[in-house]
């Protein structure tokens, strides 16, 4: 286990892990696609977790599902992604990594996300908002147990 040493002595890095899917899912293909719960949801999300988007997203399916969870608008941007110019809303939502049983426990984000009308891709989940809210480790499978896993922890637990 990872720890951080600070001035009261020792702390976990990361509170759980996961294993991450690298592989077509659906109609996307996830490079690094983790377990989530969005918001009040009982299903589980797959969504892309992507350290070079700027904010996380979600499109009009998932948002309508969740506008009770949503938080008032926080003003209004536009985002270049590789699936061209996206524009809407930020607006607050709790977000849940899902720790995979007997690693650890699941870590809630209140993330600040990107309501897309015209997104038609995944749940992406990007720096502004949500990663830089977190601890996060990435192991793409290389390790003694060759399976690919994420690690997250909290700054507050």
């Amino acid at each position: 286990m990872l720890v951080l040493q600070d001035a009261g002595g020792h702390t976990p890095w990361s509170q759980g892990a996961a294993g991450f899917i690298s592989a077509p899912h659906g109609n996307h293909r996830y490079f690094i696609g983790v377990r989530c719960q969005l918001g009040s949801q009982l299903n589980e999300e797959i969504a892309q977790l992507d350290t070079a988007a700027e904010w996380s997203v979600i499109g009009p399916d998932v948002a309508e599902e969740l506008e009770d969870d949503l938080g008032d608008e926080l003003g209004h941007i536009q985002m270049r992604t590789s699936r061209g110019l996206i524009v809407g809303p930020l607006r607050r939502l709790r977000i849940a990594l899902l720790a995979d049983e007997g690693m650890g426990n699941n870590v809630d984000v209140e993330a600040t996300v990107l309501v897309a009308a015209d997104w038609a891709g995944p749940v992406m989940l990007g720096f502004k908002g949500f990663l830089e809210r977190l601890r996060i480790g990435i192991d793409p499978g290389a390790s003694a147990v060759d399976e690919p896993r994420v690690y997250f922890g909290s700054y507050t637990d």
